[in-house]
Protein backbone atom coordinates (compact mmCIF):
# COMPACT_ATOMS: atom_id res chain seq x y z
CA UNK A 1 0.00 0.00 0.00
CA UNK A 2 2.67 2.44 0.78
CA UNK A 3 4.75 2.03 -2.42
CA UNK A 4 1.72 2.46 -4.23
CA UNK A 5 0.74 5.36 -2.51
CA UNK A 6 4.42 6.97 -2.95
CA UNK A 7 4.80 5.89 -6.43
CA UNK A 8 1.05 7.82 -7.28
CA UNK A 9 2.85 10.80 -5.43
CA UNK A 10 6.05 10.77 -7.15
CA UNK A 11 3.94 10.44 -10.79
CA UNK A 12 1.41 13.40 -9.84
CA UNK A 13 4.79 15.36 -8.63
CA UNK A 14 6.50 15.25 -11.84
CA UNK A 15 3.62 15.26 -13.69
CA UNK A 16 2.32 18.83 -12.22
CA UNK A 17 5.49 20.47 -11.42
CA UNK A 18 8.25 22.29 -13.94
CA UNK A 19 11.22 22.87 -12.88
CA UNK A 20 12.38 26.53 -12.21
CA UNK A 21 15.67 27.90 -12.47
CA UNK A 22 17.44 30.35 -10.56
CA UNK A 23 19.90 33.55 -11.52
CA UNK A 24 22.70 32.19 -9.21
CA UNK A 25 23.96 28.87 -8.80
CA UNK A 26 24.91 27.05 -5.92
CA UNK A 27 29.21 26.96 -5.78
CA UNK A 28 30.35 23.77 -4.30
CA UNK A 29 33.41 25.58 -2.68
CA UNK A 30 31.25 28.52 -1.49
CA UNK A 31 28.81 25.90 0.41
CA UNK A 32 31.83 24.16 2.11
CA UNK A 33 33.04 27.50 2.94
CA UNK A 34 29.72 28.49 4.70
CA UNK A 35 29.54 25.26 6.62
CA UNK A 36 33.08 25.34 7.85
CA UNK A 37 32.17 29.02 9.20
CA UNK A 38 29.19 27.02 11.02
CA UNK A 39 31.58 23.97 12.51
CA UNK A 40 34.41 25.90 13.76
CA UNK A 41 33.43 29.81 13.45
CA UNK A 42 36.17 30.72 11.24
CA UNK A 43 35.78 32.20 7.65
CA UNK A 44 38.28 31.12 4.89
CA UNK A 45 38.70 30.45 1.13
CA UNK A 46 38.37 26.76 0.32
CA UNK A 47 40.44 24.61 0.84
CA UNK A 48 40.80 20.75 0.98
CA UNK A 49 41.32 20.58 4.40
CA UNK A 50 38.06 22.10 4.75
CA UNK A 51 37.13 18.54 3.75
CA UNK A 52 38.66 16.72 6.17
CA UNK A 53 37.23 19.44 9.07
CA UNK A 54 33.97 18.99 7.88
CA UNK A 55 33.86 15.37 7.79
CA UNK A 56 35.05 15.01 11.13
CA UNK A 57 32.40 13.50 13.45
CA UNK A 58 30.91 16.84 15.48
CA UNK A 59 28.48 16.64 18.67
CA UNK A 60 24.96 16.99 18.29
CA UNK A 61 25.52 20.72 20.39
CA UNK A 62 28.01 21.93 17.65
CA UNK A 63 26.12 21.05 14.56
CA UNK A 64 23.17 22.80 16.03
CA UNK A 65 24.83 25.43 16.98
CA UNK A 66 26.44 25.64 13.41
CA UNK A 67 23.26 25.68 11.81
CA UNK A 68 21.86 28.51 14.02
CA UNK A 69 24.48 30.53 13.06
CA UNK A 70 24.31 29.87 9.26
CA UNK A 71 20.41 30.75 9.59
CA UNK A 72 20.77 34.12 11.31
CA UNK A 73 23.40 35.02 8.66
CA UNK A 74 20.46 34.10 5.97
CA UNK A 75 17.86 35.55 8.11
CA UNK A 76 19.75 39.20 8.22
CA UNK A 77 19.72 39.62 4.63
CA UNK A 78 21.57 37.35 2.62
CA UNK A 79 18.49 34.78 1.76
CA UNK A 80 19.25 34.66 -1.51
CA UNK A 81 22.67 33.23 -1.60
CA UNK A 82 22.15 29.88 -2.79
CA UNK A 83 25.30 28.77 -1.51
CA UNK A 84 24.03 29.78 1.98
CA UNK A 85 20.94 28.03 1.72
CA UNK A 86 22.97 24.44 0.71
CA UNK A 87 24.96 25.03 3.67
CA UNK A 88 22.63 26.14 5.95
CA UNK A 89 20.28 23.28 4.51
CA UNK A 90 22.99 20.43 5.28
CA UNK A 91 23.79 21.43 8.91
CA UNK A 92 20.32 21.63 9.79
CA UNK A 93 19.66 17.88 8.30
CA UNK A 94 22.75 16.67 9.73
CA UNK A 95 21.85 17.92 12.49
CA UNK A 96 18.34 16.68 13.28
CA UNK A 97 19.65 12.91 11.71
CA UNK A 98 22.83 13.03 13.56
CA UNK A 99 20.04 14.00 17.14
CA UNK A 100 17.76 11.33 16.35
CA UNK A 101 19.03 8.50 14.28
CA UNK A 102 16.46 8.43 11.65
CA UNK A 103 16.87 7.36 8.39
CA UNK A 104 13.70 8.93 7.67
CA UNK A 105 14.96 11.83 7.36
CA UNK A 106 16.10 11.28 4.18
CA UNK A 107 12.81 11.82 2.71
CA UNK A 108 12.63 15.49 3.82
CA UNK A 109 15.00 17.01 1.68
CA UNK A 110 13.35 16.08 -1.60
CA UNK A 111 9.98 16.80 -0.34
CA UNK A 112 10.80 20.30 0.58
CA UNK A 113 11.99 21.38 -2.45
CA UNK A 114 8.94 20.04 -3.99
CA UNK A 115 7.21 21.86 -1.39
CA UNK A 116 8.97 24.98 -2.28
CA UNK A 117 8.58 24.87 -5.80
CA UNK A 118 4.82 24.54 -5.29
CA UNK A 119 4.95 27.38 -3.04
CA UNK A 120 6.65 29.54 -5.81
CA UNK A 121 4.78 27.97 -8.68
CA UNK A 122 1.24 29.57 -6.98
CA UNK A 123 2.66 32.57 -5.60
CA UNK A 124 2.61 30.87 -1.70
CA UNK A 125 5.83 31.40 -0.91
CA UNK A 126 4.88 33.64 2.51
CA UNK A 127 3.27 30.77 3.85
CA UNK A 128 6.58 28.63 3.77
CA UNK A 129 8.71 31.59 4.54
CA UNK A 130 9.82 31.54 8.52
CA UNK A 131 10.41 35.61 8.94
CA UNK A 132 10.52 38.65 6.55
CA UNK A 133 12.81 37.63 4.09
CA UNK A 134 12.26 36.06 0.69
CA UNK A 135 12.53 32.55 0.31
CA UNK A 136 15.71 31.28 -1.63
CA UNK A 137 14.77 29.35 -5.45
CA UNK A 138 14.29 25.85 -5.23
CA UNK A 139 17.47 24.35 -6.78
CA UNK A 140 17.97 20.76 -6.67
CA UNK A 141 21.68 21.27 -5.63
CA UNK A 142 20.43 22.53 -2.52
CA UNK A 143 18.56 19.05 -1.62
CA UNK A 144 21.73 17.52 -3.12
CA UNK A 145 23.71 19.65 0.06
CA UNK A 146 20.83 18.62 2.55
CA UNK A 147 20.99 14.69 1.49
CA UNK A 148 24.72 14.89 1.73
CA UNK A 149 23.97 16.27 5.70
CA UNK A 150 21.49 13.81 6.15
CA UNK A 151 23.99 10.58 5.34
CA UNK A 152 27.24 12.12 6.75
CA UNK A 153 24.46 13.21 10.30
CA UNK A 154 23.65 9.00 10.05
CA UNK A 155 27.01 8.30 10.34
CA UNK A 156 27.63 10.84 13.00
CA UNK A 157 24.66 9.36 15.21
CA UNK A 158 26.09 5.61 14.45
CA UNK A 159 29.61 6.94 15.23
CA UNK A 160 28.92 8.48 18.77
CA UNK A 161 25.59 6.06 19.74
CA UNK A 162 27.83 3.36 18.26
CA UNK A 163 24.19 1.27 16.86
CA UNK A 164 22.71 1.42 13.77
CA UNK A 165 20.35 3.84 12.94
CA UNK A 166 17.04 3.22 11.82
CA UNK A 167 13.73 4.59 10.61
CA UNK A 168 11.68 5.66 13.84
CA UNK A 169 9.04 7.84 11.38
CA UNK A 170 7.52 5.15 8.93
CA UNK A 171 4.32 3.80 10.95
CA UNK A 172 3.88 7.99 11.86
CA UNK A 173 3.68 8.04 7.58
CA UNK A 174 2.24 4.70 7.40
CA UNK A 175 -0.90 6.08 9.77
CA UNK A 176 -0.54 9.61 7.81
CA UNK A 177 -1.27 8.18 4.38
CA UNK A 178 -4.16 6.38 5.92
CA UNK A 179 -5.70 9.50 7.13
CA UNK A 180 -4.82 11.01 3.77
CA UNK A 181 -6.97 8.14 2.19
CA UNK A 182 -9.45 8.07 4.37
CA UNK A 183 -10.14 12.04 4.21
CA UNK A 184 -9.73 12.25 0.63
CA UNK A 185 -11.59 9.11 -0.67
Amino acid sequence: MRILYSTLLITFVLGVFTPLTSSAAVDDHEVKEWIFLGLTSKRHRYSEKMDESIAKTYSVRRLEGGWRLLKSLRNSGDSDNLSLDAAEHYLFMRFCASKSGDTGYRELPPWYETARRFAVKHDLEKYIANNDQPISTPDSKITSWGNKGVEVGLSDYKKREKREPSNKTSDIKTLMGFSYLQYYY
